[in-house]
């Protein structure tokens, strides 16, 4: 420890603990040093024109290895492992205290902080830990599972190849994942998060984010969650790049959004999307297309509430909605609110669950489950077979009415007939059916 003025630190052989104090200090590296550490502060140090360096004896920049582990700055001897810990280095409440400002080689090269600070935010081929600085900083962790974060700034964090982790934090960032199954994390800010090639995870935190996906982006997964999130008009958004609404196809699984390429298959995923409780934590607000047009939430809503010529499963929401089938042999679910749901040809099964709906199998035969409230099932000609399960366990709605209506038919259009515990409605002139369970 050297205390006042302008002193020379040479550790020699052995495990080192060197401080220079106040004054322009310079520290003595060679191999052979060992496994040396500086701790360069000195509290509130006037020093006009203060330089405090690390002098390389013997060795040249390429013989150095240059490497960030929190906020120390470690300088490492390729040939030999031996290294240098400047502790704090990177501090940014205490930079001017801690920080070396100059690191002199053998050949008369000279790294400046600035130097060094840029030199870090350069990735190998190698596993890297990159982390940038309380500025705007473009991070490249190239080859290797790298682990990238930007700290404050409006950083651009591009992971390359390998499977990276991406950590925006502050400020209004972009995170490029490149090639393989990388973790973008946005943090706080408006930021734009791009997996690129591979089957990542992305999560865009607080703010106004972007996600990209695009053919050959893979099979990709949204975590949309921010807990109290109060950005001012809030707008998250999918961008589908080269792509428009023809090009895609979208369904509800669970809670998902499932956003799928028809061409390619590929899959983008934004989990608890319909998650009514959580829907402002979690829900994507817009879908934009190449050709400029969009999809608000609501349009999704609507949208995902009417099948296709396949075999759909269709949710509605805890609101009054309309849910229709098609060809396909559909599944359709109400959930609360007083629904209508429409089957639409196939074999369909139609769930009301909660409120005062509606259940119209139409053609095929179909099977319709009231569920809690007063419900309608509407039976008519060429509606097929049709079964009504009309139980509903403790079931206090009040006054509930559950009816059967048979559309453009009258009493003597119809026989009755109980078959064990099941009514029977049997329309004379077709010999289609409509049973009653219990």
């Amino acid at each position: 420890m050297a205390g006042y003025g302008n002193d020379s630190l040479d550790g020699g052989l052995g495990n080192d603990s060197l401080s220079g104090g106040v004054g322009s200090d310079i520290y003595v590296f060679r191999k052979g040093a060992g496994q040396d550490t500086i701790n360069n502060s000195a509290y509130n140090d006037t020093t006009v024109g203060k330089l405090d360096v690390i002098r390389f004896e013997g060795l040249n920049a390429e013989d150095i290895s240059i490497r960030r582990e929190s906020d120390d700055l470690i300088l490492q001897i390729k040939e030999t492992g031996d290294t240098l810990r400047v502790t704090s280095h990177f501090s940014a409440s205490a930079i001017s205290g801690y920080a070396i400002d100059q690191l002199q080689f053998a050949d008369g090269t000279l790294m400046d902080n600035s130097q060094i600070k840029l030199a870090l935010l350069g990735g190998t081929e190698d596993d890297d830990t990159l982390v940038g600085y309380d500025t705007d900083d473009v991070l490249k962790g190239l080859a290797g599972n790298d682990n990238i974060s930007g700290r404050a700034g409006a950083d651009i964090l591009d992971g390359g190849a390998g499977k990276d982790s991406l950590y925006g934090d502050e400020g209004n960032d972009v995170l490029r994942g490149e090639a393989d199954d990388d973790t973008l994390n946005g943090g706080i800010g408006d930021d734009l998060l791009d997996g690129g090639a591979g089957n990542d995870s992305l999560a865009g935190g607080s703010g106004s984010d972007t996600y990209v996906f695009r053919k050959g982006s893979g099979q990709d997964t949204i975590n949309n969650s921010v807990y109290n999130d109060t950005t001012a008009n809030k707008l998250d958004v999918i961008k589908l790049d080269g792509l428009n609404l023809s090009d895609i196809s979208l369904r509800r699984e669970s809670d998902d959004l499932i956003i799928e390429i028809k061409e390619t298959g590929e899959i983008l995923r934004v989990t608890q999307h319909f998650n009514a409780s959580l829907i402002s934590g979690y829900a994507i607000d817009q879908l934009q297309f190449s050709d400029g047009s969009f999809l608000t939430t609501d349009q999704i809503r609507t949208a995902l509430l009417i099948g296709t010529v396949g075999d759909d499963i269709i949710f509605g929401y805890d609101s009054a909605d309309v849910l229709k089938g098609a060809s396909g042999n559909d599944t359709l679910s109400g959930r609360a609110g007083n629904d209508a749901l429409l089957g639409g040809e196939g074999k369909d099964m139609l769930n009301g669950e909660d409120g005062n709906d509606i259940l119209d199998g139409g053609a095929g035969n179909d099977t319709l489950n009231g569920g809690y409230g007063s419900d309608t099932y509407v039976f008519r000609r060429g509606a097929g077979q049709d079964t009504v399960n009309n139980y509903a366990y403790n079931d206090t709605t009040p006054n509930k009415l559950d009816v059967v209506k048979l559309e453009g038919l009258n009493p003597a259009d119809v026989l009755l007939r109980r078959e064990v515990n099941d009514l029977i409605i049997q329309i004379k002139s077709t010999g289609e059916t409509l049973k009653v369970s219990s």
